[in-house]
C-alpha cells in the first residue's frame, strides 16, 4: 500500500504518471492520521508489515528491503 501526503491534485498527478500497481491513500499532510498512527517523521517511510498486521521492519532500502520483503513472503 502507498500513502501520500501531497496535495490531492499533486498526489493524483504523480500516481497517474508513475502507474504503480498497488493501492494508495491520501493522508492529507505529514501530520495526517496515518502518519501519526505509524509515527512517521519524514518521507519516504517504508514499513514491512506481516500478515497479522505487525510492523516487522521500518525504513529499509536497497538490498536490505528486498531481503526483508522476501522474509515476509510465504514459502512453498
Amino acid at each position: 500500500m502507498g500513502v501520500n501526503s501531497d496535495a490531492k491534485t499533486d498526489a493524483k498527478a504523480g500516481l497517474d504518471k508513475a502507474d504503480l500497481p498497488w493501492r494508495h491513500w491520501l493522508d492529507g499532510s505529514t501530520d495526517g492520521p496515518i502518519a501519526r498512527t505509524y509515527n512517521v517523521t519524514g518521507w519516504p517511510a517504508v514499513f514491512g508489515i506481516d500478515v497479522e498486521g505487525r510492523i516487522r521492519f521500518r525504513d529499509l532500502h536497497g538490498p536490505g528491503l528486498e531481503s526483508a520483503v522476501r522474509s515476509l513472503l510465504p514459502r512453498d
